[in-house]
């Protein structure tokens, strides 16, 4: 098996993620609920990526200066080109 890494910024792991989570598009195998942080945990030791203290990741990214969701949109716009390819 091949161990990964996540290599972009803290901030857009937590942009990718949360929308993922919020968007209930993953669920537990055996049906039982989890939180953002099990959740998040799992994903950080998949991925190989260390937040510290998510809750105050969270709300730092929400209080940002720049554009709301800067990583979502070049994704987006990834995809689109993709699309586009012959």
């Amino acid at each position: 098996m091949t161990l990964i890494q996540w290599k972009r910024e803290k901030v857009d792991f937590l942009e990718l993620f949360l929308s993922v989570y919020d968007s209930k598009a993953v669920k537990s195998i055996d049906g039982k609920k989890f939180n953002k942080k099990e959740f998040f945990g799992l994903l950080s030791w998949f991925f190989n990526i260390q937040i510290p203290n998510l809750e105050n990741s969270l709300h730092s990214m929400k209080h940002r200066k720049i554009e709301q969701a800067p990583y979502l949109a070049e994704l987006q716009q990834l995809f689109v080109n993709y699309l586009n390819r012959d």
